[in-house]
């Protein structure tokens, strides 16, 4: 262990115990993970409404003639009260409760952090590919009548209506979030922060901008990775492919990304256009 990675793991470790010696394993494994999805989902449902209002940060908006309404932004907010105290925390309570009797452990002890770093990569992967083809099938003529349509409300997505969607779908889209680690079965605390990234990435792809740092601006050999908050703003605008939730590949080798790539490359095109007149 180099010098370098000591105040990781020990940092890491020392936060863990003492959740463990300060608090009932419920608060630990059940109310923080909970609590945590809530505070960051607020905060950055917050920002997200007055990214939307303002004006300097309006030119990164993806649909900057659209704006959802001071009404429809107060009903999202009810019925996401519902959705994550009547749907989400029964789920995690249960999830979370037996878990550990499926393998996932609950030591003092931890992993190795970069045995947790190679975790999560994997559980993005996973997540990525088995979120792709459920959101395909919530796109057949049944998912999308009967289930999807309601997050679909949101042509314009925002932060805050990032889980706003029909409860089965939040069923769904969770058999996702949970693929990979029900392969490896992690430490808890892994899990604990698994879930928040997952969330945060979700909260980003709906943001409905697209910042100088967001992540669809990241290339690769100059080639798109991450879908980012442009390729989900798209399927929103058009309902045509982009499926995926964090990476562009699974669209790409499918076949579903051509809407969204050929749209860039006119509004490229456009740019640089508008770009030379000016110069000139």
């Amino acid at each position: 262990m180099t010098l370098f990675t000591l105040p990781i793991q020990s940092s890491l470790q020392s936060f863990w115990s003492h959740l463990v010696h300060t608090y009932p394993w419920y608060i630990t494994q059940i109310a923080l993970p909970f609590l945590s999805l809530i505070g960051t989902y607020t905060v950055c449902s917050i920002i997200g409404v007055w990214m939307e209002r303002d004006q300097w940060i309006r030119k990164y908006k993806l649909q900057p003639k659209r704006t959802n309404s001071s009404e429809k932004l107060y009903h999202a907010t009810i019925y996401l009260l519902k959705i994550y105290f009547l749907v989400i925390l029964p789920l995690y309570a249960s999830a979370f409760s037996f878990l550990h009797k499926f393998g996932f452990s609950t030591s003092e002890a931890l992993p190795d952090w970069r045995l947790m770093v190679v975790q999560l990569l994997f559980f993005f992967f996973m997540e990525d590919m088995s979120h792709y083809w459920l959101h395909r099938w919530l796109h057949t003529d049944f998912g999308y009548k009967h289930i999807h349509r309601v997050h679909h409300e949101f042509d314009a997505p925002t932060a805050l209506a990032t889980t706003y969607a029909h409860p089965a779908e939040i069923i769904i889209l969770g058999l996702a979030t949970f693929s990979g680690p029900l392969i490896v079965r992690p430490h808890m605390f892994v899990l604990f922060i698994w879930v928040n990234l997952r969330q945060l990435a979700a909260l980003e792809t709906h943001c409905g901008h697209s910042l100088p740092f967001s992540l669809d601006r990241i290339k690769l050999f100059g080639m798109q990775l991450f879908g980012g908050s442009s390729f989900h703003d798209h399927h929103h605008r058009f309902l045509d492919g982009a499926f995926a939730s964090n990476f562009v590949f699974w669209d790409v080798l499918c076949g579903t990304d051509k809407g969204y790539f050929e749209r860039e490359a006119r509004l490229q095109r456009k740019r640089a256009r508008l770009s030379k007149e000016r110069s000139d």
